[in-house]
């Protein structure tokens, strides 16, 4: 497992790294959510420079189509391949705030994701599982989990260390992806429940498959925040949100934003702070 945790794997392709992990995981038993189901999934996205047009429908907040963005601008993350379509999001504003960690002067649009039936259940898979206990998201569902062997822990540890690890550079990112690849290989499940880094492993992060966000999630509603940006803080100063949310049935990131701009005084009393 420690040389596993060691290697350099910034020339070792992802389909290699699945086939290297692969051996390690055979026979491995893990804990996973059978009935998961939220209340809301926050996702957020910097929009300096992004037009009014764009800003008018749900697809701005939704998740990129990378057949649409030139391939320079492709990149690796947490749990996804550069040009894979991947659904990121929290349970928490201040956890996407924290992701984002958003310059002074940036704009910020925040979507606010339902399920489309509320109550509906779907499996989940979790990495990070000693961090996923102490937070609210997960503490009822893993409190009395225990570990089969102590291999299983071992192999768990090694999962949750890619996960939880602050990265240097992009090609860190790839044994989760790999991971994220095999834990979610089986249609049946539907999202990845992790840690949130950023937020100092307080919050989760939840990784959707893209087909299940189509099908089954909503935005139902959005906002605009202006970022101000000291040392010791990041304010979010609401600029406008949107009053309704015209839904294309057929298409849901395609359904229509109606917005409404903030007064001042609005802007001053729904301020947002967060402590860095």
């Amino acid at each position: 497992m420690e040389d596993l945790l060691n290697t350099e794997y910034e020339l070792i392709p992802i389909n290699d790294l699945i086939n290297i992990f692969s051996q390690s995981i055979n026979g491995h038993t893990r804990p996973r959510l059978n009935n998961f189901s939220s209340e809301g999934f926050f996702r957020a996205r910097k929009i300096n420079g992004v037009s009014e047009k764009e800003l008018g429908k749900a697809e701005s907040i939704w998740y990129p189509d990378w057949n649409k963005i030139e391939r320079k601008y492709h990149t690796y993350n947490r749990c996804s391949n550069k040009g894979e379509n991947f659904f990121y999001s929290s349970n928490s504003l201040e956890a996407v705030i924290s992701e984002m960690n958003p310059k002074h002067g940036d704009k910020l649009l925040i979507g606010i994701f339902k399920l489309a039936k509320p109550g509906m259940a779907f499996l989940a898979q979790l990495a990070g599982i000693e961090r996923l206990r102490m937070t609210l998201e997960c503490q009822s569902a893993l409190k009395d989990y225990k570990f089969q062997t102590e291999k299983d822990r071992g192999f768990e540890d090694l999962i949750s260390n890619f996960y939880t690890r602050r990265v240097s550079k992009e090609s860190d990112y790839k044994p989760s992806i790999a991971f994220t690849k095999m834990l979610l290989k089986n249609e049946d499940y539907k999202c990845l429940i992790y840690p949130s880094v950023a937020a100092d492993y307080r919050f989760v992060n939840f990784g959707i498959k893209p087909e299940f966000v189509d099908n089954c999630l909503r935005c139902r509603g959005a906002y605009i925040y202006n970022v101000e940006r000291t040392e010791e803080s990041i304010t979010l100063e609401p600029d406008r949100f949107t009053i309704r949310v015209y839904e294309n049935s057929n298409e849901p990131k395609n359904s229509k934003f109606e917005w409404k701009k903030n007064t001042n005084e609005e802007k001053k009393m729904w301020a947002k702070k967060y402590c860095l």
